[in-house]
């Protein structure tokens, strides 16, 4: 409740006997002369008199002058977002986990548990070639039918190594999809950062780095120093 304007007992007496005064001459039973009539006397609210003409001080603002022109907007807004969320027929899924790994595994009780989650690849020597990458996605929040895309990228941006689309579907918000797929025998040429990208509907949700990283092998020399030092 807003309270404003106060003002002399004497100026709402005075507004009260008028309006109840012509209140008390109009039958009980139509109610739309009684409104038309409190409109015709905006200062005067329906808590502004009473029948023992006890008029307080304080006039309660009616509810529609208590909003502002922008906080009108701001309810209109607020009110569309809301419609236009209950009546959405598609919404875009989030992307809650993404891993590069060795291996994906099922238990018998339906679990998946992930094998050798990669952070970066180590080789004595390029090119290279890595027999299996697989890549674990799990999507939940979204609703409707999605095209996933998880695609290799070389460190100059513009070379794929390897791509895969995987259709799956969210019958409602708090269901989720996990897709597992596999890149087989992708070869490294060069040493740098590599990319996992995964979009949803051509809409990127994350890119990952993979660094491969040359670390030659260390010579025998380098390994066996104490074993040359006693043979000298």
């Amino acid at each position: 409740m807003v309270l404003v304007a106060k003002m002399s007992p004497g100026f709402l007496e005075q507004k009260c006997r008028k309006v109840s005064s012509q209140i008390f001459r109009l039958p009980r039973e139509p109610q739309s002369a009684f409104n038309s009539l409190l409109l015709r006397h905006p200062i005067v609210s329906s808590r502004a008199y009473s029948r023992n003409n006890i008029c307080p001080h304080f006039i309660e603002v009616p509810q529609a002058s208590r909003l502002s022109p922008r906080e009108k907007n701001e309810d209109k807004i607020e009110n569309d977002c809301e419609t236009m969320t209950m009546n959405a027929a598609r919404i875009l899924p989030e992307l809650q986990a993404s891993l590069l790994c060795e291996e994906v595994r099922q238990e018998a009780n339906g679990n998946l548990f992930i094998i050798g989650v990669i952070n970066f690849i180590r080789v004595p020597q390029l090119p290279v070639v890595a027999a299996r990458l697989c890549v674990f996605n799990r999507w939940t929040s979204g609703v409707g039918r999605f095209i996933e895309t998880t695609r290799m990228v070389a460190p100059d941006g513009m070379t794929v190594l390897g791509k895969a689309e995987t259709k799956f579907e969210l019958p409602d918000p708090v269901a989720h999809a996990v897709n597992l797929l596999a890149f087989v025998n992708v070869e490294f040429k060069i040493a740098g950062t590599y990319f996992i990208e995964v979009l949803v509907d051509d809409v990127m949700k994350i890119r990952v780095p993979l660094s491969v990283v040359l670390a030659p092998a260390p010579t025998q020399a380098a390994v066996n120093p104490v074993t040359e030092q006693a043979q000298a």
